[in-house]
């Protein structure tokens, strides 16, 4: 009795943070009383691993970021490897007011300018050189953020189909503890067993029930976990509708 009266205090402390949390969260004063109700069910969900990484390249920004990067660095790689080849410049030029000018020009002109660097200390090369290492170095970002993204998925996946494989065996477990407790109590009743047995069975079968919330709940989160690394945060809503 004592060591359940200690648990009760312990639970019923972290419900008062739980619902003081929840108050702060949704912007209500920290005292108001909120009437909670459970509304979680289990709902099966068709997870593809492979779409939702598809889906991930598509709608996280970090990849949106990574791949700007890239197109910038690509562009100055271009840029910098242009410079190292002969600028030619083509003009022309055509006046009909040649007569109002202070100096007498033709009336058309035109021509070809060509500019090269023979030699400027290697300088172009240099920078074509660190152009190349930048590019390489945007490569390895993208490969290293999708590394990292996979996983968190494949992370998450593996997550929810081990608290969803959990909640589903567990439900067998508490037929079985429910005929147990079924039995002890007609047990008692007949007087072939303890109080403490009837206790004891009952004690049996809500450790199921709180462990089969426990992996709903589990289930859930890693749901959510699973649909923000694919950058689908809201679907999670439309799960829990």
């Amino acid at each position: 009795v004592a060591t359940a009266q200690r648990h009760l205090e312990d639970e019923q402390s972290r419900l008062e943070i739980a619902r003081s949390a929840l108050n702060i969260s949704i912007g209500y004063p920290e005292d108001t009383v909120l009437v909670l109700q459970d509304s979680l069910y289990f709902k099966m969900q068709n997870i593809s691993v492979e779409k939702l990484q598809q889906q991930a390249r598509q709608d996280l920004p970090v990849f949106q970021m990574v791949q700007q990067k890239k197109l910038l660095v690509e562009q100055n790689y271009n840029a910098q490897r242009a410079n190292m080849f002969p600028q030619i410049f083509a003009y022309a030029n055509y006046s009909f007011f040649n007569e109002h000018l202070p100096i007498v020009m033709g009336p058309f002109s035109a021509g070809i300018q060509l500019r090269y660097n023979i030699f400027n200390g290697m300088s172009d090369y240099k920078k074509l050189q660190a152009s190349k290492y930048m590019a390489e170095e945007a490569d390895l970002s993208m490969e290293n953020t999708e590394v990292k993204v996979d996983f968190m998925i494949d992370k998450a996946h593996k997550q929810v189909e081990a608290a969803r494989s959990r909640y589903l065996k567990l439900e067998s477990t508490i037929e079985l503890a429910e005929e147990n407790y079924r039995i002890s109590k007609k047990r008692f009743d007949q007087g072939l067993d303890r109080s403490v047995d009837v206790i004891d069975a009952y004690t049996l079968l809500e450790s199921a029930r709180v462990e089969r919330l426990f992996a709903l709940y589990a289930y859930y989160v890693a749901l959510n976990n699973l649909y923000f690394a694919s950058g689908q945060t809201n679907k999670i809503a439309d799960v829990l509708r």
